[in-house]
């Protein structure tokens, strides 16, 4: 008896266990964009579907489910149909074409499946709701990996043991994304502070509309996940060439002389650089630190001509930067006064008053200012200090109080500036750099860098995860300063040349590569044998530009993301999960050195692929880990086989001139391509179709590299280019130095495709391709050329694996039979010598 009543008493309190925070479904139905729940909790739950591969989660206890799109999200909820539901004895589901997304009936658990298999399931009994705040915990097995958060300084790569206040402070940037080795991502619609609890459970301070509100979204692949977060947050504009060059900054040029004196510098011993930035205390009037902004005019006893000076800066081919901030100083002048008496100012601080950048009439009152008195003066670009902001701020927004949407002033900052700009011109593209960041923010073409650090070999080695997560988090461009911002007082030593070094070849591969800190920046000022390891890791980047404004190309038109963890490209070998001191910069895998004194390193080559060193051209096999020299002078880089990467003459700046010639560098042992682009460098014509494309591959099988037609055009487009081509091979198409090619190709915008096995070749043949027809009769199994001179040419017809199955010398035929070709499907490609061009799909029955 006493027994049974044991178990009895264990039954309930199990039960009970089961029953807190649980809350069944009662009831449900189908809506245009998904499926609404009603609870018995009396709150709803709704699963709204944003397209075949992103579903939206809202728990609320409003009656009316608060709308998707606002501040964060620029989209709305696909209403046309494409996905089905059902009611099981134990849930609710809706399926689009990638994912089923199911409410346990007795739950309210909802989980996410792909082929039939679990990749997310929300905790039983995490939800809670209260009048400003929420809670969610989802479920996370030990072995998964979790990326993203945006940027921290705990040194982890995978962050999925990592508690993190997610709080806006100028060396973090918190963004509510994350992205899973089980192949999905989630974003939190959130604009508040959040605390992140091992390993996946959210507390959220305020949530909009008294509603939690998250985005599931699958791959697997993650550059699939971050497409879907641009999908939902808007896509990454593309930034003015210059931006992808070498930026020289420090705190600070006091005058115009001193600026102006470093830019010619720079030219004068021939080490490219595109920028130069103007820190603050350039202000009217020069006071104690706070009392100038807010005035954005330069103090003329400094600067007494900043428009002349400017015009000097883009006569030496470079652009200018200025650092601006959202604070006010009471002393500024007529602009406090401006933004005071409209009620613009939301709270002040130890850096001044803030103003509200949540009001669009307040922000474009502050836009106003900065084109008054430096956007009409030729200011090409924007460094947005102090955006968290510096000493936090408080009070009431034109929205509601300041903890709604605490972590989220850069977003709205950004916007004015970006929407200000693009109303005055559409000739300049907007660049903005900004201290602190959020979700959306690259929308408004921002930038971050990871704030204030110290120059310490601790802080260096927390910048790699901490930057590669601020990129998975679906932001594409970050940046450090390089050396580290704040005076270390021993900056002429050779520990700190060291760590300068260092730190220096790290920042060439990230996606903005720049200096900047408290003591002198020029890379001359270090000695000559530093200054000869920086200026030659400088010149790498500027050979590799057209490559990086190519992957910039895609960041804005495919969402792709440059600066890549391993995991991002490996998920499959989780070997890669918690690598924090690799990364992939598009092909290249870049292995930086973190610690004092190191001569060499581990670095490990992700399975699946085999690697060839940047530096000797010999190939490693992948899926093991090797030691790889490192001397002072260079960081172990390696390029993934079947790497397709063209790299541009020795420049001075990214504009100087049209990338002619072009060395192509291929690197055999898999298929590969890459598709170069180009346009106007600093206009937004891009958006409506200005520019071009050349798509360049390379085929494995048949040993061919194939430079296929132009699509588009624009104004100053190159005609006639060169393309040297350099099959990379031990000691071979290596380091920074131009290679003699192993063929040489007059590209005019017809396809090309040269045999590995040519020597020189010039592609003189110029055919319209518009004019050319390939038409196969079934009926008498011909094939008919039409459009062309064939004399002299030939017609290759090739199967699918890359074998030549037909060879037919025209001579002035323009018909070829294919009696002897099985059936199936080929490519024919008419050929003179070496040449081929005009690759076309037949199939032959």
């Amino acid at each position: 008896m006493k027994r049974c009543s044991v178990i009895a008493f264990l039954m309930i309190f199990s039960l009970a266990g089961l029953i807190v925070g649980q809350e069944s479904v009662q009831s449900w139905q189908e809506e245009s964009d998904g499926i609404i729940l009603s609870l018995s909790s009396g709150k709803n739950l709704k699963l709204e579907v944003f397209g075949e591969n992103i579903i939206r989660v809202v728990y609320t206890a409003q009656s009316t489910i608060p709308p998707a799109q606002g501040h964060l999200i620029v989209t709305g909820p696909s209403t046309g149909g494409g996905w089905n539901t059902e009611e099981t004895s134990n849930d609710v589901s809706l399926t689009t074409g990638d994912i089923t997304a199911s409410v346990d009936k007795s739950t309210g658990v909802v989980r996410f499946a792909s082929g039939g298999t679990v990749v997310l399931a929300e905790k039983s009994g995490s939800r809670s709701l209260g009048s400003r705040n929420a809670e969610i915990e989802f479920e996370s097995p030990s072995d998964e990996g979790i990326y993203g958060f945006g940027q921290w300084r705990n040194g982890s790569m995978n962050q999925r043991d990592e508690d993190i206040s997610m709080v806006q402070y100028q060396t973090e940037e918190p963004i509510p994304v994350f992205l899973s080795t089980r192949g999905y991502g989630v974003l939190l619609h959130t604009y508040s502070k959040m605390n992140k609890t091992a390993p996946l459970k959210f507390s959220i301070d305020y949530t909009p509309d008294q509603a939690l509100d998250y985005y599931f979204m699958y791959g697997p692949s993650f550059d699939r996940i971050v497409g879907a977060y641009r999908t939902l947050t808007g896509s990454a504009p593309l930034f003015g060439k210059y931006a992808y060059g070498f930026w020289q900054s420090k705190n600070r040029y006091q005058d115009q002389a001193r600026l102006l004196d470093a830019l010619r510098e720079y030219r004068s011993r021939e080490i490219p650089v595109d920028n130069i930035v103007c820190d603050f205390y350039y202000w009217t009037p020069m006071m104690s630190a706070p009392d100038g902004l807010g005035s954005f005019e330069f103090d003329p006893s400094n600067w007494p001509d900043p428009e002349g000076m400017i015009d000097t800066i883009h006569d030496l081919g470079a652009k200018f930067k200025i650092s601006i901030w959202p604070h006010f100083s009471r002393n500024c002048g007529n602009h406090y006064t401006q933004m005071d008496n409209n009620g613009y100012i939301v709270n002040c601080n130890l850096r001044g008053c803030v103003y509200d950048p949540i009001d669009e009439d307040a922000g474009a009152l502050y836009w106003s200012f900065l084109n008054d008195h430096l956007f009409s003066k030729g200011v090409d670009a924007w460094w947005c200090d102090g955006v968290e902001p510096e000493y936090g701020w408080s009070g009431t927004t034109a929205e509601g109080p300041v903890d709604k949407f605490y972590n989220s002033y850069p977003l709205f900052h950004s916007r004015n500036i970006y929407n200000g700009q693009r109303t005055v011109t559409s000739e300049k593209r907007v660049y903005m750099l900004l201290r602190s960041s959020f979700a959306g923010m690259q929308r408004y073409a921002g930038a971050v860098w990871s704030g204030d650090i110290h120059p310490r070999w601790s802080v260096l080695k927390e910048q790699v995860p901490g930057g590669l997560n601020y990129c998975v988090s679906g932001l594409p461009y970050w940046t450090t300063d390089i050396g580290g911002y704040f005076d270390s007082r021993s900056w002429q030593t050779a520990g700190y040349r060291e760590l300068w070094t260092r730190w220096f070849q790290y920042g060439t591969f990230c996606p903005i590569f720049r200096v900047h800190g408290q003591l002198p920046t020029e890379q001359w000022i270090f000695g000559d044998a530093t200054m000869a390891i920086t200026a030659e890791f400088t010149k790498l980047r500027y050979r590799l530009i057209p490559y990086i404004y190519s992957m910039a190309w895609m960041v804005t038109d495919k969402d792709y993301t440059i600066m890549r963890p391993l995991v991002f490209d490996y998920m499959q070998d989780n070997n890669t999960y918690d690598i924090s001191d690799q990364f992939m910069f598009g092909d290249i895998m870049v292995c930086p050195i973190v610690d004092s004194g190191v001569v060499e390193r581990s670095v490990y080559l992700p399975s699946g692929t085999n690697w060839v060193d940047f530096w000797t051209g010999e190939t490693q096999s992948g899926g093991r880990t090797i030691t790889a020299q490192a001397p002072i002078e260079r960081i172990p880089l390696y390029v993934r086989e079947g790497a397709v990467i063209p790299m541009g003459p020795g420049i001075q700046w990214t504009t100087e001139k049209p990338a002619d010639p072009i060395e192509l560098r291929i690197y055999p042992g898999a298929n590969g391509s890459v598709t170069l682009y180009e346009d106007e460098w600093d206009n937004y014509n891009y958006e409506t179709g200005s520019y071009a494309e050349i798509p360049i591959t390379w085929d494995e099988s048949s040993q061919k590299v194939t430079i296929g037609s132009r699509s588009g055009t624009f104004p100053g487009m190159l005609q006639e280019r060169t393309f040297n081509i350099v099959w990379v091979a031990p000691d071979h198409g290596i380091a920074r130095d131009t290679t003699s090619a192993d063929a040489t190709v007059t590209y005019t915008g017809t396809a090309v495709s040269i045999d590995r096995s040519g020597q020189t070749i010039s592609a003189n043949t110029h055919l319209d391709r518009s004019r050319i027809s390939l038409k196969y009769a079934f009926g008498e199994r011909m094939l008919r050329i039409d459009g062309i001179p064939v004399k002299g040419m030939h017609l290759r017809i090739v199967d699918p694996a890359g074998r030549i199955r037909k060879r037919a010398s025209l001579d002035g035929r323009r018909a070829v039979p294919l009696d002897l070709l099985p059936r199936g499907y080929y490519f024919t490609e008419l050929c003179s010598g070496t040449t081929c061009i005009v690759r076309t799909k037949i199939i032959v029955q």
